[in-house]
């Protein structure tokens, strides 16, 4: 009986035994598994964060463990594109193809990094090659016929943004892209076609509003635009395309509030310049605002508000001298002058301004802030709250506008 105990304990002590090797060799493979693979998990976590410089930092480190990874590769490539270093990104995405052989998405994140670098013909090859494995791929689709406008083939350009339209038939932006290809192969009459009739919209923005639309210039009565403006009929396809947010963002205006300010005629060019090319402007000495018809709709939507406002501003007499205006700003603070050609458009938080293009003088200043209120109000309250110097201008805005169409600017809200 003793022995028989015994040999029940002895086959208990050897199971025990088992399972404390198996469990130390779990928590040993789990060890070394952490430690090849935990770099790269916490990586791929950092770049679902956003936190794309630490990211790369455990890319690295995954990296220098795992050598011949291609997932640690190919990680760190589109890292190393979002941080902005195209020639390290290319370095990686090639040496994932020589590890994994063909990939669509390793050639088309090469075309991403060789466009960055304008090496396009490299680039257009790129997504082709990601196209062969991949022919529905929608991002080579785009970006490849981005890339071939580049290299000024349109004609092939439109194929693949065909085949993208197929595929994504609302994305706003491409089909803009594809309509300029069809223009610019002298097919522009594809794009009128898939329009409302321009002249009409045009004839009910002036029945309603008093504002003439002018898309060709050889017809403005008075003559041609100031020598110091150089525009140039539109294509009409790029008329066609921008009537109806022209007529929409115009008569939002009363038509009160247009007669007074004296602006009777909005002249579309397809390219408006001065001493350079510019979205729009206002040129007092013939009274009438220029568009350049070529941009993409929404971009024009804004330039239409920022140029009224200039209008607004000529009507008050001030548009530069401004002391109130400027009085609103830090002591310290001067504007840096149309000679800022970086000043950008873009929505920033910046103390006081809405825009780096409304630092560089105070009638851009007065006009991007007009702009954020007739086309970003839900952003520009956001700004008023957090920046009494934006608060301070706006509440000015509104009370000048008050005094010129009262309670208008209350029905835009």
């Amino acid at each position: 009986m003793e022995s028989k105990v015994e040999g029940r304990g002895g086959a208990r002590l050897i199971v025990n035994c088992k399972a404390l090797a198996l469990l130390g060799v779990l928590l040993l493979c789990g060890t070394l598994y952490f430690s090849f693979y935990g770099d790269l998990t916490t990586a791929r976590r950092l770049v679902r964060e956003g936190r794309f410089e630490e990211a790369l930092e455990a890319y690295d480190r995954s990296v220098s463990r795992l050598s011949s990874s291609p997932g640690a590769h190919s990680g760190r490539a589109w890292v190393l594109g979002k941080l902005g270093r195209f020639e390290a990104s290319l370095a990686d995405y090639d040496r994932v193809l020589e590890l994994n052989g063909e990939s669509a998405s390793i050639h088309s994140g090469r075309g991403f990094a060789l466009s960055s670098l304008e090496r396009w013909e490299e680039a257009d090859r790129a997504f082709r090659s990601a196209l062969e494995l991949e022919p529905d791929d929608i991002y080579s689709l785009e970006a490849g016929g981005l890339v071939l406008v580049e290299l000024e083939r349109h004609e092939d350009a439109i194929e693949l943004l065909d085949r993208w339209f197929q595929l994504h038939p609302h994305g706003v932006s491409t089909i803009v892209l594809r309509e300029d290809c069809l223009i610019e192969v002298g097919r522009g009459g594809e794009v009128v076609a898939s329009y409302p009739d321009y002249r009409v919209l045009f004839r009910n923005l002036e029945a309603v509003t008093g504002i003439r639309v002018i898309y060709d210039v050889s017809s403005i009565a008075s003559g041609a635009p100031p020598r110091d403006i150089r525009c140039w009929p539109a294509e009409l396809g790029h008329v066609a395309r921008l009537a109806r947010p022209l007529a929409d963002e115009l008569e939002r205006y009363s038509r009160e509030v247009l007669r007074k300010i004296e602006l009777a005629e909005i002249v579309l060019c397809d390219q408006a310049e001065t001493d350079r090319e510019v979205g729009g402007l206002y040129h007092p000495g013939d009274g009438r605002v220029y568009l350049t018809a070529r941009y993409a709709p929404a971009a024009t939507r804004g330039a239409i508000h920022h140029e009224v406002h200039h209008v607004i501003d000529a009507y008050r007499g001030d548009q530069n001298t401004d002391p109130a205006w400027r009085a609103l700003n830090p002591s310290d603070f001067e504007y840096s002058g149309h000679g800022d050609e970086f000043a950008s458009t873009q929505p920033v938080v910046l103390e006081g301004f809405v825009s780096r293009y409304a630092m560089t003088d105070p009638q851009e200043d007065k006009s991007e802030t007009f702009e954020s209120l007739m086309m970003n109000r839900a952003w520009l309250d956001g700004r008023v709250a957090a920046d009494p110097v934006i608060a301070a201008k706006v509440a000015l805005l509104r009370e000048r506008i008050e005094r010129i169409a009262p309670g208008w600017l209350d029905t835009q809200d």
